[in-house]
């Protein structure tokens, strides 16, 4: 899970979250849903779910990407796992850069909009 988010306006918001996946095997994929609590306890909201195939042994920067109304107070958490163990994320140093000072984080979730 990425963690929980409240949000403090109702309206509608962005949702972006970036994974740096690496595939170590053949025909492995990574997949995604959302859950929503407002104040009744979490569900699973039906049409968040989405998945992704990745090449093998290349680093991929995916995004997954969303535009969703919620009311203010309402709670949202992300569940992201992988067909197989053999999928890893991993920060990775920009090319070029001095090691440590220009990363690509392993995860990375941004929500942007409301009022």
């Amino acid at each position: 899970s990425t963690g929980e988010y409240t949000f403090p306006y109702g309206g509608t918001y962005s949702l972006t979250i970036t994974l740096a996946a690496t595939a170590s095997a053949a025909n492995k994929t990574i997949y995604f849903y959302a859950e929503e609590d407002n104040g009744s306890g979490w569900a699973i909201r039906r049409y968040s779910a989405r998945s992704r195939l990745l090449a093998t042994t290349t680093a991929e920067q995916t995004l997954f990407t969303a535009s969703i109304h919620f009311d203010v107070g309402a709670k949202t958490r992300h569940n992201i796992w992988a067909s197989s163990a053999s999928i890893t994320l991993n920060s990775v140093d920009v090319p070029g850069t001095t090691a440590g000072t220009v990363t690509i984080p392993a995860l990375r979730v941004s929500w942007e909009g409301g009022l």
